[in-house]
């Protein structure tokens, strides 16, 4: 495509061929810009079946399971839509797909937990442009409602998720503490009052959650203590 006549360039001298090299490295490097930007994949969201949800009025904890729709699909979270009926919210849950095309579409992918405060959903209001201080119905999968919160009782503090991490390793130390290692340089140590973790153990998974405490020298200046990850949802293919 960018085949240059060697005939043509020994009748180019001196600076007329520094030019000429100079715009051909330029075209070059344009053109593989151009190409590397078409191939960057989008993200867009596409829909994660649900198979159980529970709410607790006691503890505000929207509990979620379901499965990937393809082994492209990874982070699910909630997602509320609007719907014809005012103060009416519909509670679905969607996961990221890279791409427009999954090679493995035809096949389903792992499955997935969320545990979640309720109230942490008034992110999501402020996304919808609705009244943030509204008083809400959400309906489930099935049409039937599962919660009604009164969010102007509430202030805006932790959101669904601060940090997602795909492709740890769910693991227990020693001390039993459970970890989810991410390189040889990065691993959290992972909580959940709400999903049972343990059987996800020596799997590899996708996870989202809220960092609590950020990495810091331990006393004496030793070891780096690993950060407080609180996991709100959680996906693998490894079920």
């Amino acid at each position: 495509m960018f085949g240059i006549n060697i005939a043509y360039c020994s009748h180019i001298a001196g600076g007329h061929m520094k030019q000429f090299l100079l715009i051909l490295t330029f075209s070059l490097a344009f053109t593989v810009a151009i190409f590397a930007r078409a191939a960057a994949p989008t993200i867009h969201m596409v829909a994660a079946p649900i198979s159980d949800l529970k709410y607790s009025s006691t503890s505000m904890i929207v509990k979620i399971s379901g499965y990937m729709p393809n082994l492209c699909a990874a982070s699910p979270r909630p997602v509320l839509t609007v719907t014809k009926d005012t103060g009416v919210l519909q509670l679905s849950v969607a996961a990221e797909m890279a791409g427009d095309v999954c090679m493995a579409v035809t096949m389903v992918g792992g499955t997935y937990e969320l545990a979640f405060d309720i109230r942490s959903l008034k992110y999501d209001l402020a996304d919808l442009h609705v009244d943030v201080n509204g008083i809400y119905r959400f309906l489930g999968p099935n049409g039937l409602q599962v919660a009604e919160v009164d969010f102007s009782q509430f202030s805006f503090e932790f959101p669904f998720a601060t940090q997602k991490v795909a492709g740890g390793v769910f693991t227990v130390m020693n001390d039993g503490k459970l970890i989810v290692i991410v390189d040889k340089n990065t691993a959290f140590e992972v909580r959940s009052p709400f999903i049972n973790l343990k059987k996800y153990i020596g799997h590899q998974i996708d996870v989202s959650g809220l960092v609590l405490e950020n990495q810091k020298p331990s006393i004496g200046g030793g070891a780096i203590e690993r950060p407080l990850f609180l996991l709100t949802g959680l996906n693998t293919t490894a079920h």
